[in-house]
């Protein structure tokens, strides 16, 4: 509970949560029929998104980004995957 100066003020609080952002990097090279170059991106220890060198885009890998984002979004390089890549 807040004490009441807070709650009478209006001032909202949110309690700090810490998460965790990974990059597993793989690259393989004459193997047939598997990418040269793979990279999923994980949160929290979760499916966030997938590249790979045949796909040569990202993918989002959670149904609600699907969902909820521009299909646009997953066209720019700008977090980094597909730039790793080159």
């Amino acid at each position: 509970h807040f004490p009441r100066t807070l709650q009478r003020s209006g001032c909202v609080f949110f309690p700090t949560v810490t998460h965790s952002l990974r990059y597993l990097h793989s690259a393989s090279s004459g193997i047939p029929g598997f990418p040269g170059f793979v990279t999923v991106v994980l949160v929290d220890g979760q499916p966030f998104s997938y590249y790979d060198s045949v796909v040569r885009r990202e993918l989002p890998r959670q149904s609600w980004m699907v969902q909820t984002e521009d299909p646009d979004f997953w066209e720019s390089p700008v977090r980094g995957v597909p730039i790793a890549h080159q």
